[in-house]
């Protein structure tokens, strides 16, 4: 009796091989189809602003899954920052679907920027401003209030996610290059210091340091290719912050005061003129 109590039961060893198989596959699940064809993954970030930063991110498999390393340029040599660090599969997924999804528009950038910026401290900031000279308190109000209308804050937005250069000692440059087997590479980049860093271009940058980019190159508009961007890099490096709002909060409170300023003082000018043209009539 001893004997037999000792042993395992018949119908647990039976299964017993099976279930230390199935245990295994558990962490052993085959990548996706389409991810498994991404051989590496690199992104390049250079800035001029506050000083010079160079990161340079590799994304490649390893042990079934991905990981990422980040080197910085020293001079001219690359520096390893610390060991790979483990990357979710699904991370790499979303990167790779944003970067085969068609563009969407310049519109839809804008409205997206609209949804993620704190409206109401926006509102605030204005209101707290200083008025110009000229400018009553109430007209500031008013002013103030006219621009955070839908179609104020849209035209704002729009101007805030456009390419056009404008801080000449701010100078970005993002490129990704994804190596896939048996296709070879593909090359997105960027060189927008808006927000989002909005638009992507396929291809590498054609701009030189300090020129706006050459108007006969297709825009592709992908908040998504940000955002998955972002989830791939490490969250302490300097690119992840780029790929952010950034500083764009502080700049369109900035458009705020300075769009309301423009009205406040044309709307005391149109006052005076006509209190003007009155006491002419008057005067008559």
């Amino acid at each position: 009796m001893a004997k037999h109590a000792a042993s395992a039961p018949p119908l647990l060893a039976h299964l017993l091989p099976a279930l230390l198989i199935a245990v295994a596959a558990v962490g052993c699940r085959p990548l996706p189809p389409v991810v498994e064809a991404v051989a590496r993954i690199d992104i390049t970030y250079s800035a001029t602003s506050a000083g010079s930063t160079q990161e340079h991110f590799v994304v490649q498999q390893q042990g079934g899954g991905f990981v990422v390393e980040e080197w910085t340029r020293d001079g001219t040599a690359e520096r390893l920052i610390g060991p790979p660090v483990s990357l979710p599969v699904e991370r790499v997924q979303a990167l790779d679907d944003a970067l085969a999804a068609p563009s969407s528009d310049h519109a839809a950038v804008a409205r997206l920027l609209l949804q993620r910026m704190d409206i109401e401290a926006l509102r605030e900031s204005g209101l707290h401003a200083e008025p110009p000279a000229g400018c009553s308190a109430q007209a500031w109000t008013m002013a103030v209030e006219e621009q955070m209308a839908p179609e104020a804050l849209q035209q704002i937005a729009l101007a805030r996610t456009a390419d056009t250069l404008w801080m000449h000692d701010n100078q970005v440059e993002i490129v990704v290059q994804v190596q896939r087997r048996g296709v070879g590479m593909e090359t997105w980049s960027t060189q927008s210091q808006q927000a989002f860093v909005q638009p992507w271009t396929k291809g590498p940058p054609l701009a030189l340091p300090g020129m706006d980019m050459p108007t006969t190159q297709a825009p592709y508009w992908s908040v998504a290719l940000t955002d998955a961007l972002q989830g791939v890099v490490p969250e302490q490096s300097d690119l992840h912050a780029r790929l952010g709002l950034w500083m764009t909060p502080l700049w369109m409170q900035v458009d705020v005061v300075e769009r309301a300023a423009a009205r406040c003082l044309e709307a005391a000018g149109e006052e005076r003129a006509v209190g003007i043209a009155v006491a002419r009539r008057v005067g008559r």
